[in-house]
């Protein structure tokens, strides 16, 4: 997703267009109606975990803690229903004036080469 958001970040540089962001916390919980922790797999055996009484304080991205994945179920987005249902989830996509400013947002140390 890094690689991603930089890649279209550029394209919309040269093309002067309009970006959105959100994050996949926001898309969790509208897309499952959620009133939960939040848990999302985050690749290289670890979750990302997101108190339900955190969810929406201004800060709350930056209360989302990384455990060994040691839980039997992590969330994922299905990303045919979100094109398929936009209309629900588009309140939370939010404009970027800044381009140059948006960045990947790293909760976790990126992992270069074999895991440790």
């Amino acid at each position: 997703m890094r690689a991603s958001l930089i890649y279209l970040r550029t394209i919309a540089l040269f093309q002067k267009q309009k970006f959105y962001t959100t994050n996949s916390f926001e898309i969790l919980k509208i897309a499952n109606n959620l009133s939960c922790d939040m848990i999302l797999d985050a690749q290289g055996g670890k979750v990302f975990v997101l108190k339900s009484e955190d969810f929406g304080k201004d800060n709350y991205i930056n209360l989302v803690s990384v455990h060994e994945n040691n839980f039997s179920t992590a969330f994922s987005i299905n990303y045919e229903y979100l094109v398929e249902n936009f209309e629900k989830f588009k309140h939370i996509f939010k404009e970027e004036k800044n381009l140059l400013e948006v960045t990947p947002f790293y909760i976790k140390k990126p992992q270069i080469g074999a895991k440790k």
